[in-house]
């Protein structure tokens, strides 16, 4: 099976058409894979200090786009 066209140096259409059916796939398992990997180097990290998620949505909730977006503000 050639994978490569010599003469133009592209991937020949079976080469495309196998790399089109396994890519979603494979990139689905790759992001996942690294995902946890990076959460449980992230939640053994001894320095980890959990952020202050109540300052955190206080100040989402006070932000007027995200009011606008939800349609929270309350009109008069």
């Amino acid at each position: 099976m050639e994978v490569v066209n010599p003469k133009n140096l592209k991937f020949s259409n079976m080469s495309l058409k196998t790399i089109q059916k396994i890519t979603p796939q494979k990139s689905e398992e790759y992001d996942n894979h690294v995902e946890t990997k990076y959460a449980t180097l992230y939640r053994k990290h001894k320095f980890f200090i959990p952020p202050n998620q109540e300052n955190n949505l206080r100040l989402m909730f006070q932000d007027p786009k995200f009011t606008e977006i939800f349609n929270l503000s309350v009109k008069t």
